[in-house]
């Protein structure tokens, strides 16, 4: 794995805090690992974290760090900091959305009727359909049977209007499951 001097930024210019910084966090995912406060002072609470740590990592014990320990560090901190953080937001349809019209095939329609069918699942008046890519009869139908749910005509045609209203109406259906 390549690394540049912007994936050390956090740390850059205080090498003690960003040791105690890493190895706090890293101690909320281990119950045995001590716990230190980032306080800028490498004193015997920060040295008996780094020998918990390097025992865990298969390094030699020695209570400092060195490249081999600074690196299983930021590693491990990084891998950590992946599993806690919440899980990326991608843009998912094209900038340029194009109007999709019945009987077209399209890329976009796998995660358009995707996110018709999970709403079908939890409510009687949306119409279930395959996800199939396809803008077929079962496809246009369930659009329509949620146009009429949205107050909208009921003409089955899946335009940018129809996306972010599917789109909010789903986010809204998957909020409930945020803490």
């Amino acid at each position: 794995m390549q690394t540049s001097v912007n994936d050390f930024s956090p740390f850059l210019g205080q090498p003690i805090r960003s040791v105690q910084t890493m190895l706090r966090k890293i101690s909320t995912y281990y119950d045995s690992m001590p716990s230190v406060i980032p306080d800028g002072i490498y004193g015997p609470e920060t040295a008996k974290a780094v020998r918990w740590f390097q025992e865990f990592s298969g390094l030699p014990q020695s209570g400092a760090v060195d490249k081999k320990t600074w690196d299983s560090l930021m590693i491990e901190f990084n891998r950590l900091s992946d599993i806690a953080e919440p899980p990326l937001c991608i843009q998912i349809l094209p900038f340029d959305f194009v109007t999709i019209l019945p009987d077209e095939e399209r890329q976009e329609l796998h995660i358009i009727q995707a996110l018709l069918k999970t709403i079908s699942n939890e409510s009687e008046s949306v119409l279930d359909l395959d996800i199939t890519g396809i803008h077929d009869e079962k496809s246009v139908n369930s659009v329509k049977s949620l146009q009429k749910v949205l107050g909208n005509e009921e003409n089955g045609i899946i335009d940018k209007l129809f996306w972010n209203q599917l789109a909010k109406l789903f986010e809204t259906r998957i909020s409930r499951y945020r803490f």
